[in-house]
């Protein structure tokens, strides 16, 4: 099912942005969220990915030049401040995008009729409690 692939797209590059930004966070309340927030989306994608095939598993992962591109745009934005506000900014904007991906498939079933996977809901709320977390360090 296409939704399951774009979860399991989504929290990969969730989780990755999250492994490219954490070395640039000194605060332990900070780096303690976001270590958190990486956890409960892995779950998240650990479940996506048991329903899913092995050539879907394979079109869902993120190529190494998908992952060298977030690597340098995580690297450009913390050029302009390595601050916990500016860190926690960089990841709601990121959250943000997710959902907006997210809750963009779940219409597209919603205008079928077709049942949404409960993953894709729980994701989205996911990543509201993430930003809820983040907004603490603004």
């Amino acid at each position: 099912m296409r939704i399951i692939k774009q979860v399991k797209k989504n929290t990969g590059t969730a989780i990755e942005t999250i492994n490219g930004i954490r070395p640039y966070a000194k605060d332990e309340e900070l780096i303690h969220s976001i270590i958190a927030q990486r956890e409960r989306l892995q779950d998240i994608s650990n479940r996506a990915e048991q329903g899913l095939s092995e050539s879907e598993r394979s079109d869902a992962e993120l190529g190494t030049l998908q992952k060298t591109a977030l690597k340098g745009s995580i690297f450009l934005s913390s050029l302009a401040g390595r601050s916990n506000k500016k860190i926690a900014a960089l990841l709601i904007d990121s959250a943000n995008d997710s959902i907006n991906n997210i809750t963009e498939e779940i219409n597209k079933l919603n205008d079928l009729g077709a049942p949404v996977p409960p993953i894709a809901n729980e994701l989205v709320g996911i990543y509201n409690r993430n930003i809820g977390e983040l907004r603490n360090f603004l």
